[in-house]
């Protein structure tokens, strides 16, 4: 640090800060927020305070403001304001949601970035480092001290029983065939869905595979994409550990396994499979390659799934994985604003199986594709944990870990979901047009992904007016989702179309909400993955009512009926009675001797949508 003679709150804040920063010695500094260091922050405050600010990856520098040099970014705020950023109780994304804060366009990555990488720090100081941030692992030096993942993974998924897995396990995969299903079937409620099905047409009509809520049937590849899409378009799809599963893991399961006419007891071992393989290798990327976004692993399970279906030897699976790991693709924030989300694990299940299809028909590829330095994992994370790889693979399920939604949201948004939906139940004689000020808290990264895309594009609403965006950008945004929930009474795919984001209530609502982080919501959700929110509304007379909840409905702590999930997706599609059938169908699957016998119970009606 430089430059004596620095006075006012804002310098003790910063020095403070920096103080901090300077003990994490680059722990909380992922690829994604690199972007920060060595660029030069003004900070200043609405009162006449100017400081400038540049970090490096171990320290910082504050100097006051120069004629001579332009800073790359400024931020402007209250003085109050920096105070509550510089302790960690206040986000400076939630300035940006307020409306207390405006960027140049060509800032708002840049600020961002440094808006993370600050709060992080501040919290740091009173709660659990963020695990997916940290140091940088050691990669191995040569191919002979490197552990054998890809074939360790093609053994397991050719060579797991049905009988080797605890019943809980299965319990749980059977459950997660229900809730997945059920999210297609709401997902195809979206007009992205017809969209879908009418380009995937160019890969040919008829063939091997279902499509959960949509018309006809088409070749195995082109299925998986679809169900996967329809899946996670509103964000209604679950996870194990961080990384989201079964959309990607049960549409490659279903479409291979009709088209291979395996039995149920082969679905399910396909699925846990996935989950197995899916949460160790986001695992082993989480402090490298995740702030945020999905992860860029997903063409390793849904090969190894295709895979074990398509009956591959080992030596075979390790050549689909190769194949399969020629899609490594990170996701962009911008495509996450647009219906190109659904291809993020779309396109890893098509390419699993026709991946998987190649391998079987003899196409050579790498045997060691996952570990080897220039290979998978290498490209899409700057951190490898290798001892995530294989740790209790076959012994320690991560299948267990699985979480489940009961509303169409990103995780991080659920509870404060919950909570509105509370409230508008609550609140005697509720009207949301006498609504003053919603203010929702949690942990720092409900902010983060709350407002980045505001941060990015923050005229999000008039984007999807025009077209240039659609509803994907708001299954991210914590503020629409409470203030939707709290004006309807309800959360479903209606809010998320045109009517429901363009509603007069809801745009009314928009500058009504306010957000704050609670330090102990975020300390809970880095040391066990607790979503917590708070939601307070306070009404115009005065009045004021709060709901919390501690963890969302769907949580492993906290499961629901995924029969509730299932059913109000079916029932679009068919009547009543085959809504039961097909759901009493699920939860025995594993008695099925071939799927395809039942497959006809999940097509959908003529004359339905």
């Amino acid at each position: 640090m430089d430059g004596p003679g620095r006075q006012g709150d804002l310098a003790q804040g910063l020095e403070r800060f920096a103080r901090i920063w300077e003990g994490l010695q680059g722990r909380v500094v992922s690829r994604r927020l690199e972007g920060a260091l060595g660029r030069a922050i003004a900070c200043e405050t609405t009162e006449g305070e100017a400081l400038v600010l540049t970090l490096s990856r171990a320290t910082v520098e504050i100097a006051a403001p120069r004629p001579d040099s332009a800073p790359h970014a400024t931020v402007r705020m209250a003085r109050e304001d920096w105070a509550r950023v510089l302790t960690g109780e206040l986000h400076v994304m939630a300035i940006i949601l307020a409306g207390r804060a405006r960027f140049p366009k060509d800032q708002r990555r840049l600020l961002m970035q440094f808006s993370m990488l600050l709060q992080t720090a501040m919290l740091s100081a009173g709660a659990a480092a963020p695990r997916e941030v940290g140091a940088r692992a050691a990669r191995p030096p040569s191919r002979a001290a490197r552990p054998a993942v890809t074939r360790a993974y093609a053994e397991f998924a050719c060579g797991l029983r049905f009988e080797d897995i605890p019943p809980d396990v299965v319990a749980i995969a059977r459950e997660q065939l229900v809730a997945t299903i059920g999210s297609c079937y709401t997902g195809s409620m979206m007009p992205a869905a017809a969209s879908v099905r009418a380009g995937l047409a160019i890969m040919g009509e008829g063939g091997q595979a279902t499509l959960f809520g949509g018309r006809g049937r088409m070749p195995a590849p082109a299925a998986a994409l679809y169900n996967s899409a329809v899946a996670q378009v509103l964000d209604f799809d679950d996870w194990v550990i961080i990384s989201h599963s079964g959309a990607a893991v049960v549409p490659a399961a279903f479409a291979a396994g009709e088209a291979a006419g395996v039995s149920g007891r082969d679905l399910v071992a396909a699925v846990v499979i996935g989950n197995e393989i899916n949460g160790r290798t986001s695992r082993a990327i989480q402090r490298g390659a995740y702030v945020g976004n999905s992860m860029p692993n997903h063409q390793v399970e849904t090969a190894l799934v295709a895979s074990r279906l398509l009956g591959l030897t080992p030596v075979e699976a390790q050549r689909a994985v190769s194949h399969s790991a020629f899609l490594a693709m990170e996701s962009c924030h911008t495509g996450w604003m647009t219906d190109s989300k659904v291809l993020c694990n779309g396109l890893p299940a098509l390419w699993g199986i026709t991946s998987a299809s190649l391998a079987k028909a003899g196409l050579l590829g790498n045997l060691d594709m996952i570990e080897h330095p220039a290979g998978l994992l290498a490209t899409v994370s700057e951190v490898v944990d290798e001892e995530e790889l294989l740790k209790g693979l076959g012994t320690e399920w991560y299948t267990r870990t699985l979480n489940t939604k009961r509303h169409p949201s990103c995780a991080y948004n659920l509870t404060a979901i919950e909570c509105a939906l509370a409230l508008h139940d609550r609140i005697p004689g509720f009207d949301p047009l006498k609504v003053a000020a919603i203010e929702i808290e949690g942990p720092g990264v409900m902010l983060y992904v709350a407002a980045r895309f505001q941060a990015l594009e923050p005229d999000v609403y008039e984007q999807i007016r025009e077209g240039a965006a659609t509803h994907v950008a708001l299954c991210f945004d914590a503020g629409f989702g409470a203030l939707a929930a709290l004006a309807a009474g309800e959360f479903s795919y209606r809010q998320y179309l045109a009517e429901g984001i363009q509603s007069p209530v809801v745009q009314r609502l928009r500058s009504r909400v306010s957000f704050k982080t609670d330090s102990a919501m975020h300390a809970a959700y880095y040391s066990d993955y607790q979503y917590g929110a708070r939601v307070r509304v306070r009404m115009e007379d005065g009045a004021e009512f709060v709901e919390e909840r501690l963890q969302l409905l769907g949580a492993r702590d906290r499961p629901f009926d995924h029969a509730e999930k299932f059913r109000e997706g079916a029932c679009h599609f068919m009547p009543d009675s085959r809504v039961e059938k097909a759901l009493a169908t699920l939860r025995r699957i594993d008695a099925v001797e071939d799927i395809r016998t039942v497959m006809n119970q999940f097509e959908i009606d003529q004359g339905a949508r």
